[in-house]
């Protein structure tokens, strides 16, 4: 039976879930922050441990690099106070991490640098790869901020190859497996980002697409999934890709805090959900659907009031009216501009967004053409610069101040470690004098023992004298036995010898068909890079008589042989690594059709040029386990030919079926076709003649020589077919593995 008393306190529950609005619930963020504060006080100070420390730990790093960066290097800096707080390498790897992420956030990047490799450091000293690799995504992040996204590229790649050779060991442990894969899915979603950043939009979906099968996984806390959708719809949105990206970024927003999130992960879900919101407003705009696009970018402004700074408030601002301006709607980018101007004006605080804004704001301004306000503002900046100057000053002097404090700390820690270890090893060292004395008087007894031993055996060793000489006879008798021996090893030996010269005729065999092949590869290059050497220099000699469809014929030819040399050496490279073993198969869960789409949009134009069909028949939710780039090298080799190979109008089929342990695809094309004899030599450099296209297109058959390695390296088979006048099909197959 429940009692009045707690009757009452639900009723009371309920009163204030009715009347408080949202805003003032989740106003407090610290997630029981004097209680994770106590937990990690007492892991560095009375090591003192429990089975969510580490969460807890980064949580607090995150709350105040979130919150209060100042007040994060105040607490951490206390911390180290106390001589004990660092008397191992992770609680002085985990502080260092901690203080850089605190520099971090207030763009100190390289404080945060040096801080971040003092972690390194230590961290590989306690052997934690997990946390380690954590560390590099921290680098890689900060690499990132600088804009250098092909290192940050590199410190993403070590951290998820540490990843995948630590979770084996966490088979049995839950928490440590789910943490280990998240890195793993972090690090590869940053790679997609990076990819993004630098124009690689595809290379970014793929990668984003990679760590799906981790955030969705329903062990995961809820908030990856609404992470992973967010990030996959604006992908999708820089690909132009407006339907798909609606889909995911709707997805993102129906998550339901209250039935699927944690407490913990409240102002994460806020964050992401108003970012899908205001993607979805530019998905509606970019769709011409503005009223609808205007409805989204009000509930994003709405869904912010939950955090009590208002920062990212006039951040959300910023970010509308900065899109509306670049699409053309100046009038609807300066409303919102005037919205987020009254939010900053009232919250001196806000200078770096204040300035922001009002940057944004004079070109919004002149673009309206009101010169005179954009003065105005103008010297509104100048004002603000001055202040915000002042401000970062300021701010400089404080950390610098803190960061002496810091090092002040850190040095008397450290030494008085270096002391400690140093009388730890004055008491070794005489440890290590007693025990070396004691081996010294085991050693004299053994030796005692040891000649005393030899005067017994040399006693015995006469009476076995004889018995040794029978034994000798017998040993005679055992020779004969091997000399029997020796002559069939002999005779094995020569049929080794035989095995040897076949294995001398197949590689000097091999040897021959590689120099015909470089031969031809030589010649074309030859070839191709003489006709550009002539049309280069046909240009160069009599630019001016030239007529503009006449130069314009002469730099096409130029770019058509360009792309021959190109493909050329790229199926040289592939070729010549897949000899020498460089190339090792990468194998993952992926899906067939979307290879072949994208392979379809890189020859739409050849496809074009040809009046041809191209058509996939793989369906789109078939996947199994093979290596994507190894299969999009064949598929793309393949296209290629049949393109090459087929008439006007024309008709170009992918297919696939899976039959027991394998899957077999067929590229098939209704072009010039083959000798049935030609097509079974196909592989065979010395018995096939590269033949030119239906227009005249160029090849060495180098391509088909890779795409035999590669179907050889899945343990599958790769044919011809083909009928001279009627088309060519080619069949492959891969070892069918599923996840």
């Amino acid at each position: 039976m429940v009692s009045k008393k707690n009757i009452f306190l639900i009723l009371l529950k309920l009163l204030i879930l009715i009347c408080i609005p949202t805003s003032f619930l989740f106003s407090n963020l610290d997630f029981e922050i004097n209680e994770t504060k106590q937990s990690v006080f007492d892991f560095f100070v009375k090591d003192k441990s429990d089975t969510n420390l580490i969460l807890k730990f980064n949580k607090l790093r995150e709350y105040f690099s979130f919150y209060d960066p100042y007040s994060g290097l105040t607490f951490y800096n206390d911390l180290i106070k106390n001589p004990s707080s660092l008397n191992s390498s992770i609680k002085r790897g985990l502080i260092y991490n901690s203080i850089a992420a605190q520099y971090t956030q207030l763009r100190q990047y390289e404080i945060a640098a040096k801080y971040y490799f003092q972690s390194i450091t230590e961290i590989q000293k306690s052997g934690n790869n997990a946390q380690l690799a954590w560390n590099y995504i921290d680098v890689g992040n900060l690499y990132y901020n600088y804009k250098q996204f092909n290192e940050a590229i590199n410190y993403y790649i070590s951290a998820i190859k540490i990843l995948e050779n630590s979770i084996k060991d966490y088979k049995n442990n839950t928490i440590k497996r789910l943490d280990t894969e998240l890195g793993i899915a972090v690090a590869t979603e940053n790679i997609g980002l990076c990819m993004q950043e630098i124009g690689k939009y595809d290379s970014a979906l793929y990668y984003i697409r990679k760590s799906e099968k981790i955030r969705l996984d329903p062990q995961q806390p809820k908030i990856n999934k609404q992470y992973y959708y967010s990030t996959l719809g604006f992908a999708f949105f820089v690909n132009k890709m407006y339907d798909s990206s609606l889909h995911y970024s709707k997805l993102s927003i129906e998550i339901d805090p209250k039935k699927e999130l944690r407490e913990i992960d409240l102002p994460e879900h806020y964050r992401f959900k108003s970012n899908s919101e205001i993607l979805i407003g530019q998905c509606f705009v970019m769709m011409n659907q503005k009223e609808q696009g205007t409805k989204y970018f009000k509930q994003s402004l709405k869904t912010l009031e939950y955090y009590t700074s208002k920062a990212p408030l006039l951040n959300a601002y910023i970010k509308i009216a900065t899109f509306l301006l670049n699409n053309g709607y100046t009038k609807d980018a300066y409303n919102y501009l005037m919205t987020g101007q009254s939010i900053g004006h009232n919250h001196k605080e806000l200078f770096e967004q204040y300035f922001s804004l009002l940057r944004l704001k004079v070109d919004v301004l002149t673009k309206l053409k009101q010169i005179d306000k954009a003065k105005k503002i103008q010297d509104t900046i100048i004002v603000y610069l001055d202040s915000l100057a002042n401000r970062v000053s300021s701010q400089n002097i404080v950390l610098a101040k803190i960061d002496v404090e810091l090092q002040n700390n850190l040095q008397k820690l450290e030494l008085a470690r270096i002391e400690k270890e140093f009388q730890n090893k004055q008491i070794s060292d005489q440890k290590l004098i007693v025990w070396l004395l004691i081996v010294i008087a085991i050693i004299l007894i053994g030796l005692f023992l040891l000649v005393y031993y030899l005067y017994l055996q040399r006693q015995k060793s006469n009476k076995q004298l004889t018995s040794k000489n029978d034994e000798l006879n017998k040993a005679n008798e055992k020779l004969n036995e091997s000399l029997e021996l020796t002559e069939k090893i002999n005779s094995e030996l020569v049929a080794s010898h035989e095995e040897l010269a076949n294995t001398n005729y197949n590689l000097e065999t091999s040897n021959q068909t590689k120099n015909t092949l470089f031969s031809i590869i030589a010649h074309d290059l030859k070839n191709a890079i003489g006709g550009v050497r002539t049309l280069n220099q046909l240009l160069v000699d009599d630019f001016e008589n030239y007529e503009r469809n006449e130069i314009e014929e002469l730099i096409q030819l130029m770019n058509n042989s360009s792309k021959n040399m190109y493909n050329l050496l790229e199926n040289l490279l592939l070729w010549s690594s897949s000899q020498r073993g460089i190339i090792k198969t990468n194998k993952d869960l992926n899906y067939p059709n979307f290879i072949i789409n994208n392979n379809f949009n890189l020859y739409s134009q050849a496809a074009s040029e040809k009046n041809l069909e191209l058509v996939n028949l793989i369906p789109n939710d078939f996947a199994f386990v093979f290596d994507a780039s190894l299969f999009d090298t064949i598929t793309r080799n393949l296209i290629n030919n049949a393109i090459k190979f087929s008439n006007d109008g024309g008709k170009i089929m992918v297919s696939c079926s899976a039959q027991g342990d394998e899957v077999q695809f067929c590229v098939s094309d209704n072009g010039v076709g083959m000798p049935q004899e030609k097509a079974n030599k196909i592989f065979n450099i010395d018995a096939n003649k590269s033949t030119t296209g239906t227009k005249g297109e160029k090849g060495t058959g180098l391509g088909l020589m890779v795409c035999y390695d590669f179907v050889k390296m899945h343990n599958g088979r790769i044919w011809f077919e083909s009928e001279v006048g009627k088309g060519t099909k080619v069949y492959f197959t891969f070892e069918y593995l599923k996840p």
